[in-house]
């Protein structure tokens, strides 16, 4: 062979083994981002769960004591009528004051149900908007990681074209070389 030829040779395999690092590398910044991603959805997802068991426990404390003031309130109810029972006739009076302290209370403990309804509601609310802001954070991740892994597809395509192309010019080349001094 000729200097000119085999400097094109030379530069040619240099070339491919440039090619051949680039796509070691490229494919070595995917696996790595591959990684990076998982990683942040497992962790995002492992947040999301502990804030759930956390929204759930605390659900199910208001619940508990929603009951407990449900049941107070009617132990105090059955108290004060056994009470009014017993004293009767002679009690009118007193009756009647303990009517009005009852309705009272039953405005109190209806108003106490309605804003722990209400508080629930709230941080039930809150859950659901958590859940949302996390779908879509995942949703955003995914389609991110989707993005770069299409984009990583789309240079190794072009890259391997380019290998392709350029073994192709090296061997018209050397055809022609071949042809020329044979």
């Amino acid at each position: 062979m000729t200097d000119p030829q085999q400097d094109l040779l030379a530069t040619a395999e240099a070339e491919i083994r440039d090619l051949r690092r680039t796509v070691i590398s490229l494919r070595e910044v995917l696996e790595r981002t591959e990684l990076e991603g998982h990683t942040a959805v497992q962790r995002a997802t492992a947040q999301a769960g502990a804030e759930l068991a956390q929204l759930r426990t605390t659900i199910g404390v208001l619940r508990d004591e929603l009951e407990h003031v449900g049941l107070e309130r009617e132990r105090i109810l059955q108290q004060e009528r056994l009470t009014a029972s017993q004293e009767g006739q002679q009690l009118r009076d007193t009756v009647a004051a303990l009517r009005e302290a009852l309705e009272q209370a039953r405005n109190d403990a209806a108003e106490a149900v309605r804003q722990a309804v209400s508080a629930s509601q709230g941080e039930i609310n809150q859950l659901r908007s958590t859940v949302a802001a996390l779908r879509a954070t995942l949703e955003a991740e995914r389609f991110h990681r989707e993005a770069a892994e299409l984009e990583a597809e789309r240079i190794y395509a072009e890259e391997r074209q380019q290998l392709h192309e350029t073994i192709h010019r090296l061997r018209e080349t050397l055809e022609r070389g071949r042809g020329e001094t044979g």
